[in-house]
């Protein structure tokens, strides 16, 4: 059923992956660890079918039941983001921080960091948000979504009234 759900994913059918998947209970399988893959799984196709705040939800019950799972990077990611769509920025903010400051040399970092400094300018917290962008720049400067940081950390010093440094 895992496997069948990871092509029904990557033929981007979620709604049909997230059935297969739904069938896999602890008494099904019989096996843990296949339970906590196809949660994952779920909530990520909840996540690709716009259902953000359901899994939102569900990445966060994910998170807690298996904080040594090989995707609590990825969960916990994806959570942040599905957070933001869901319109809950102040509560994504602890899982995009999460990522940067316990996983920082995993890829998803970089992404995470861009996105707390977007999601601390929605919030208009404009401090937070340049230093966010700041550490983008010190850590990422040479990729090429620097670009973003910089504009972020500029729209954050205008907000703050400091143009010179805008």
């Amino acid at each position: 059923a895992l496997e069948l759900a990871d092509i029904e994913m990557r033929g981007k059918r979620f709604a049909v992956a997230s059935e297969l998947l739904k069938r896999m209970t602890p008494d099904a399988t019989g096996n843990p660890t296949l339970v906590d893959q196809a949660a994952y799984r779920i909530a990520v196709c909840e996540y690709e079918q716009g259902q953000f705040a359901t899994a939102a939800d569900r990445f966060t019950r994910f998170i807690k039941s298996s904080p040594k799972s090989p995707q609590i990077v990825s969960a916990t990611a994806l959570c942040g983001e599905a957070l933001v769509k869901a319109g809950q920025p102040a509560a994504a903010i602890a899982h995009l921080r999460r990522v940067t400051e316990d996983f920082p040399d995993d890829a998803a970092c970089g992404a995470a960091l861009l996105r707390l400094g977007e999601t601390f300018a929605t919030l208009q917290r404009w401090p937070e948000s340049r230093q966010a962008f700041a550490d983008y720049m010190e850590r990422f400067g040479s990729s090429e979504l620097a670009f973003q940081a910089q504009f972020g950390s500029g729209w954050a010093e205008e907000n703050q009234g400091r143009l010179a440094e805008a």
